[in-house]
């Protein structure tokens, strides 16, 4: 099967190493997306063909025996309104820097995706498929994709206990077990078949990001960017590669300038109140709302954790019989209190914890908006749009009620101009409105016959070369004649008088 033998077997150290050749992670969930969405007919063209019902049927029914199982509409196939339920749900808006723009790669009006890259074939795989199919599809396909973006999210965290290896690995092969039974042959391939290696690869090298293709995808769109020849790739890359270096050590010596590093996000210092305006203090009077913000943070925290059930039991101690509805509601209401206490005679509780064990401050900061939407600004703009418009109003009123008479002055007679009855326009405006104005005074010309009923005249018989002379000579002629007439008339001058040391004739 193998005519070449890879020149890395000579290499010493290549026979006893573990993994030769690491699995792509990045591809392979891109293409494993790419193909399940074409099967659901939400991408590219659909892999659904006839092909695929009779590979499907070769396998599951060769005697023929049930032909229509295998017709019409397929069971992974979304009808309209499951595609309309579907787009609906993933037409949000994520956080900045979470992904690409969603609505931007939706088509709404052919219910597809469009323009897929890397990073939005891995957040639509590990975050939104498993929520925009809840509640679609039928069960056994719906929840062997959702098995397999759980398994795919789990391998992408950063820290993964190898002790659940095992657990993911049973649930990535019945998951390919559960699409056996679903799609058709079709839908199985080499990438398909590599989830299988994920989980081993991993308990050697470690979690997916440490061998992860996106930080070299982007280094390569950075290397590109220097090519300015396109004869000489490498040259140019190797150039700007240098220049970047040598302005990157430059830079920490020249002061008042900040380093090529990291973008700096536009939302950085919002909470502190940069680029607002309308700082407001409010303090909240409502001590339950206080209460159940206090308890929220507290619940969400690890080192507030252990704290939780000593507690409860504590409360169900002091309050026997009581309900456990009781004793929660009494347990979010009291928990904020009883663990700043508790905290007081411990003196091994680190900072953190006892920031929040203490009571939040009812005081409330809020901002009115952006420094560009100042209450005074946008005044002052609603001011001169009213101004605007009041005085364009009485001038218009003011030149339709004036009688249309040329009045003659000094100033008119220089230069004389005719009175418009319409309101002095910008320069623009002005020459479309006399353009239209012209268009609408010239009479049109008169139609002319077709060229079918008219005898053609004599230069239309005479080769095109002959008549473009005969123009030109027209034209010329008629320009000596303009020429002649706007010169003045002038006397017949006397013949030149006869040179010095010569007779004239007449003598």
């Amino acid at each position: 099967m193998w005519k070449k033998k890879s020149i890395f077997w000579e290499l010493e150290y290549w026979k006893v190493l573990e993994v030769r050749s690491a699995i792509d992670v990045m591809h392979v969930t891109k293409n494993i997306c790419v193909n399940i969405l074409s099967f659901l007919g939400v991408y590219g063209k659909s892999n659904d063909t006839k092909e695929a019902r009779q590979d499907q049927q070769s396998l599951k029914d060769p005697d023929d025996r049930h032909p229509e199982r295998f017709q019409g509409r397929a069971s992974y196939a979304p009808t309209k309104e499951e595609k309309v339920i579907f787009f609906e749900c993933l037409s949000m808006k994520v956080p900045s820097g979470f992904s690409s723009n969603i609505k931007g790669i939706i088509n709404m009006a052919e219910k597809k995706f469009q323009n897929l890259k890397s990073h939005d074939c891995h957040v639509i795989m590990t975050q939104l498929l498993p929520i925009a199919l809840r509640g679609l599809l039928p069960e056994n396909v719906r929840v062997a994709i959702v098995k397999l973006c759980a398994f795919l999210n789990a391998i992408s965290q950063k820290v993964i206990n190898p002790e659940v290896l095992p657990r993911l690995q049973n649930d990535v092969i019945q998951c390919l077990v559960s699409f056996e039974l679903v799609f058709p042959p079709s839908f199985f391939n080499i990438m398909t078949h590599l989830l299988v290696h994920l989980v081993d690869e991993i308990s050697i090298l470690g979690p997916v990001f440490l061998h992860n293709m996106f930080p070299f995808e982007r280094f390569m769109g950075i290397l590109k960017k220097y090519v300015r020849n396109r004869a000489r790739p490498e040259g140019s890359i190797a150039k700007g590669y240098g220049n970047e270096e040598v302005i990157e050590f430059c830079v920490d010596f020249v002061p008042d300038l900040k380093p090529i590093g990291l973008p700096q996000s536009r939302h950085e210092g919002r909470l502190s109140g940069k680029g607002t305006i309308g700082r407001k203090s409010t303090i909240c009077m409502d001590g339950h709302s206080l209460t159940e913000a206090h308890h929220t943070v507290l619940t969400n925290s690890s080192l507030v954790t252990p704290y939780f059930e000593k507690h409860k039991n504590i409360l169900r101690s002091d309050n026997p019989g009581k309900p456990e509805s009781w004793i929660r509601k009494a347990h979010m209401e009291t928990f904020g209190s009883w663990l700043r206490k508790h905290l007081m005679s411990d003196d091994h509780v680190v900072d953190q914890l006892y920031m929040l064990a203490k009571t939040p401050s009812s005081t409330i900061t809020t901002f009115q908006g952006d420094a560009s939407q100042t209450p005074d600004a946008a005044g002052r703009h609603a001011a001169n749009d009213a101004a605007g418009r009041r005085r364009n109003a009485a001038s218009i009123s003011q030149s339709l009620a004036a009688p249309r008479l040329a009045v003659c002055t000094s100033s008119t007679l220089s230069s004389p101009r005719r009175l418009s009855p319409f309101p002095r326009l910008p320069c623009g405006a002005r020459a479309r409105r006399g353009r239209a104005t012209r268009r609408r005074r010239t009479p049109p010309p008169p139609p002319t016959p077709p060229r079918a009923n008219r005898a053609p005249p004599a230069a239309d018989l005479l080769p095109r070369r002959h008549r473009r002379i005969d123009e030109m000579e027209t034209t010329t002629r008629r320009r000596a004649d303009r020429l002649a007439l706007s010169r003045p008339s002038e006397a017949p001058r006397p013949p030149p008088a006869p040179a010095r040391g010569f007779r004239s004739a007449e003598n």
